[in-house]
């Protein structure tokens, strides 16, 4: 062959028929080798045939059966190709591309290009060309142009040869027209074409182009494309948003479909599971029928066999003897055989035909097809898109009607289908309410509209069910219901403001998803309004457009958010006159502040929720009383009642409307401590709720001038005797309810004590908000005299829930056990009498200890059963136990600490150690986290014992004269408090001691003398709000201490 006829051959087509048509990638003889589609006898690469396999498996499209699964289609036609049993390596390779091949050269060989893509940001080696505006495409870029995309619609391409590179490249560097072999010079607008001075006449601006310099079009397209990068950068994080919702609605398409299949997959395994147990069960049914009928026949059979062969035995012999016997032979066989023959003979071997007929059936209730016709009975695919067409926020006490559209993945969903479709809508408390559907049918999907009416604020819960499942939900959408109240802040002829507050809703709106519209008197004129957000008071402001002049009139202020509206009447007045309104509380003096007019021009009028007039009397205004700089008189009231109270102030000559003022009358709360003795924290709780019983923001009070430089809060405290003094209060936010806060003090004194605040509209003076009385201690336990008292106690504990344990001697012994605020839950009997000391362990479990048994129990907390635990037989008589935090042991007893350790194989505890010591007067052992010990020994105080060495470290000591009862460690393990009394009885003290730097910080007097000086205090619990428990045994009952001072830091 020439080279002529070489060179006239079409490289660009050859190669593209050497090329896959998945991949474009040139085929090999490797993993790309051209395989031989047999039904549409198109070749595809190996690689790519798996790939699509793979797909297909991925996809899940071929798992009805194993013919489904070995086929694939063609990517070029869609034909259904079927593989050969050994796979796609078992496809034929196509002969004449190999020839090809060999006779072709390869892309790689004939592509010398250095060019990189000019259609996309990848920066790929050039491979082809696009003549339409692409320019230099990547392998990829020449994928989508073959598979004719519907961006690259139209456009022509070729495989880049060295000739077409040659010639691209001289144009490039010429820069010259291709028709006039000129430079170019302009650019043609209109045509989007560079243009030389020759193609002018074609492109003139007489006959409608726009034509200009290409400097001046680059200074143009510059600026445009700046503008066109902006733009496009600011939605990159759109983009990246719905790409990952994009993404996360296929994860959640296949987490679907995938729980589809493994619930069709539990469905097919329960009924298989039920058709195995009904099987097993008829078998057993069939071999139990089988086993009564086969007795009785068998039974029978044995009997007929017996008869048999007795007839066969006898009747031989007494023929034979008939025959040739004696007489004497005929005689004996006629008395022994006879009865045999005469009872075989007078027997009825006849064949009963009923009971011979007796046969076991098993009766099928079906018919051949009935099992497939009922199949789909156990369960279908329902294919339902749902699509919200309306807000998910409403408002409370209206009509929410909310839409959607029903629509599934063929595109054929009709009316019918949705009949089956049921909704139910549930409140906030979970209750059903009822609910009216509207269903129309719209272009390949159906409109359903739900129409109900909410009651309360909160989150409405709409499900979607099938009439035939009612119990699986297919879909959940959820809408807020949400309180708005707007308050109308000015309302002039000029300015129109209000303040819309969205309460309870899950989400707030964006501002500018709010439509606001003020119509005018007789709903005629309407203007435009602007909606704001204001992050610092959360709240909605709503304003007029300014510069537009409204009328004086009633108006209406309609606000619309989505399918939610909501109105109030706004009085449009002259604005002549001004009002600072100050709290306004039910039976509480109110004070409102105007300026503007003088106060003889003007005609006040005041009327209560019940549209009545309320009584006012004019007061003087003095400077602070209020926010305002130009004050001139003041107007005071005392509401009666909740609701909104009307202030209409006109003018006494013209009587046109100069101010109209909504006041709110709220309600003031004040919740009480249960608990006020001294030493204790002692709050208070205080807030404001409107006439619907929802809490509104309480207004900034003033603080009152005091003595004490410390005390600088919204309150003061104090106390009601000759010498009155403020108290620190502590006020901060209550976390539980909203709009409320707490004042905390902590009362020195007995007595009365009483809170005071001052208000910015209250007047001058302090008004008294709450009284409370301070006792020295507070009874905890129930009295003694009921009949869940203590009647003679001798151990408490307390567990880590909170948990009180008492042990009490009563009767037979018990333990009775109180919550954390003293009420009695239940008491059990322990299983031995007398004298017994409880304690918890590590898990909370309560253990019982009987001294002079030497037996120890656990109590099982699910029934409150008593399980024995072993131990040790050397073990002295106890004074007291407690357990480490480790789980060991702490026995005391008089001549020292044995310490124990629980073993599970002997379900008891065994001896770790001894710390031998002979105490003067033992009475109570505790522990801290530090491997110390502390042992109240009466008069000598208390000693620190170090278990890791056991010897004992230091003592606490106290006053002469003085006992040590009772003993505690503080929550936070660095403060001992020392319970002590002297012999007299007269005094009763609380020793603090910080085990940090072994010093006494506090001594602090506690409750009453006691009646007998021997008496020792068993026990005490300090807890971690600011109080101590102390079971006083000889009172049988367990009294509550506060403890907090100024130097006792861990409250």
């Amino acid at each position: 062959m020439a080279a002529g006829g070489t060179d006239s051959i079409d490289w660009t087509k050859l190669r593209a028929l050497l090329t896959c048509p998945v991949c474009l990638e040139n085929f090999n003889d490797d993993a790309r080798k051209a395989k031989h589609l047999p039904e549409c006898q198109h070749s595809v690469c190996e690689q790519c045939i798996n790939g699509i396999l793979l797909q297909q498996e991925e996809e899940g499209e071929g798992d009805e059966n194993a013919e489904e699964r070995n086929t694939f289609p063609c990517p070029e036609c869609r034909t259904t190709n079927s593989l050969p049993e050994d796979g796609v390596s078992g496809l034929q390779t196509s002969l004449h591309i190999e020839r090809l091949r060999n006779y072709a050269p390869t892309r790689s060989t004939a592509r010398t290009s250095s060019h990189t893509c000019q259609s996309c940001r990848d920066s790929a080696p050039a491979e082809g060309w696009c003549h339409s505006e692409c320019g230099y495409l990547c392998r990829v870029c020449l994928k989508a142009h073959k598979q004719k995309m519907k961006f690259v619609e139209g456009h022509e391409y070729e495989f880049l040869t060295p000739d077409l590179e040659q010639q691209l490249q001289q144009r490039e560097l010429q820069k010259i027209c291709l028709d006039h072999e000129e430079e170019f010079t302009q650019v043609c607008l209109t045509c989007n074409k560079f243009i030389c001075d020759k193609c002018l006449m074609s492109h003139d601006n007489s006959i409608g182009h726009d034509v200009c310099n290409l400097s001046v079009a680059a200074e143009r397209n510059k600026a445009e494309l700046d503008c066109l990068v902006d733009s496009a950068l600011s939605k990159q994080k759109d983009i990246m948003n719905l790409l990952q919702a994009i993404k996360k609605q296929q994860e959640d398409c296949k987490r679907k479909r995938d729980t589809a299949k493994i619930a069709s997959k539990r469905l097919y395994e329960q009924c298989q599971t039920e058709l195995d147990d009904h099987f097993k069960l008829v078998d057993w049914s069939l071999d139990s029928a089988h086993k009564q009928i086969k007795t009785p026949i068998q039974e029978r059979k044995e009997n007929v066999e017996v008869a048999f062969m007795k007839m066969g035995t006898c009747s031989e012999y007494v023929s034979n003897v008939v025959e040739g016997g004696n007489s004497l032979e005929i005689v004996q066989a006629k008395r022994e055989f006879g009865p045999i023959l005469q009872e075989i003979a007078e027997t009825d071997f006849q064949v009963d035909q009923h009971e011979c007929s007796t046969v076991l059936h098993f009766l099928s209730t079906r018919n051949d097809g009935i099992i497939g016709n009922h199949l789909s009975s156990l369960g279908h695919v329902v294919d339902m898109t749902v699509q919200p067409l309306t807000s998910q926020v409403f408002f409370r006490d209206s009509k929410c009607v909310v839409k959607f559209a029903l629509c599934n993945s063929i595109g054929d969903f009709r009316l019918q289908d949705s009949e089956c479709i049921k909704v139910q809508v549930y409140d906030p408390s979970l209750n059903e309410v009822h609910c009216d559907f509207t269903r129309k049918t719209e272009t390949h999907k159906v409109a359903l509209a739900a129409t109900f009416y909410s009651h309360e604020p909160g989150k409405y819960v709409l499900k979607f069910t099938h009439c035939n499942y009612p119990d699986k939900v297919l879909y959940e959408y959820a809408i807020d219901v949400a309180n708005a109240e707007i308050t109308i802040i000015n309302s002039t002829l000029q300015n129109m403001s209000a303040k819309l507050i969205i309460k309870d809703a899950g989400s707030l709106p964006f501002a500018n998803k709010i439509q606001a519209v003020l119509k005018g008197p007789g709903q005629e004129i309407e203007y435009e309004c602007k909606v704001e957000f204001d992050t610092k008071a959360y709240a909605y402001h709503v304003t007029s457009v300014p510069g537009v002049s409204m009328v004086s009139g009633d108006h209406v202020l309609q606000v619309k958010i989505g399918d939610a509206e909501i109105q109030k009447v706004v009085w449009v007045t002259e604005g002549k006159v001004g009002a600072d309104v100050g709290i306004c509380v039910c039976k509480r003096p109110c004070f409102i502040a105007l300026n503007g007019m003088p106060f003889d021009d003007v005609t006040i009028t005041l009327i209560d929720p019940g549209k009545r007039p309320v009584e006012w009397e004019r007061v003087d205004v003095t400077a602070g009383a209020s926010s305002s700089n130009q004050l001139m008189y003041g107007l005071q009231f005392t509401p009666k009642c909740l609701g909104d109270y009307h202030l209409i102030v006109r003018d006494k000559h013209t009587s046109t409307l100069q101010c109209y003022t909504v006041i709110p009358c709220c309600k003031l709360n004040v919740i009480k401590t249960k608990t006020a003795v001294i030493g204790g924290v002692c709050t208070v709780t205080v807030s404001m709720e409107d006439k619907n019983c929802e809490p509104v923001e309480f207004p900034k009070l003033l603080v009152p001038a005091c003595e004490e430089s410390e005390f600088k809060r919204q309150f003061c405290v104090t106390k009601y005797s000759k010498n009155k003094h403020c108290l620190y209060a502590k006020v901060c936010q209550d976390p539980d309810r909203k709009f409320a806060f707490k004042i905390q003090f902590v009362p020195r004194t007995e007595g009365k004590h009483t809170i005071l605040m001052l208000s910015e509209h209250w007047g001058p003076k302090l008004d008294k908000l709450e009284e409370i009385h301070v006792h020295k201690f507070e009874e905890f336990s129930p009295p003694s005299q009921d009949e869940n008292g203590l009647k003679n106690p001798c151990d408490m504990t307390m567990s880590c829930t909170g948990r009180i344990y008492v042990a009490d001697t009563e009767v037979n012994g018990c333990v009775k056990e109180l919550d954390a605020c003293g009420n009695f839950i239940g008491k059990f009997s322990t299983p031995l009498k007398g004298v017994s000391l409880c304690t918890c362990d590590e898990q909370d479990n309560l253990l019982i200890f009987f001294p002079q048994q030497k037996k120890l129990f656990k109590v099982l907390p699910t029934d409150n059963e008593c399980v024995e635990l072993g131990v040790p037989a050397d073990l002295r008589t106890p004074v007291d136990f407690v357990v480490k935090p480790n789980g060991h042991m702490l026995v005391l007893d008089k001549c020292g600490i044995s310490e124990l350790e629980f073993q599970e194989c002997s379900a008891g505890y065994v001896k770790v150690q001894r710390m031998r010591k002979k105490w003067e007067n033992c009475a109570q052992i505790c522990t801290n986290t530090q491997e110390l010990i502390y042992v109240s020994e009466g008069s000598r105080g208390v000693s620190v014992v170090d278990s890791s060495i056991g010897k004992v470290k230091g003592t606490y000591s106290v006053k002469q004269g003085l006992t040590v009862g009772a003993i505690a460690i503080s929550p936070d393990q660095q403060h001992l408090l020392m319970s002590t009394h002297d012999m007299s009885g007269n005094y009763d003290f609380l020793y603090v001691f910080d085990t940090r730097i072994n010093k006494q910080i506090e001594i602090l007097r506690l409750g009453p003398m006691l009646r007998n000086a021997s008496a020792l205090l068993d026990r005490m619990i300090i807890l971690n709000d600011g109080y101590i428990l102390r079971l006083e045994k000889e009172r049988s009952s367990i009294r509550k201490y506060g403890y907090v001072r100024e130097k006792v830091p861990w409250i």
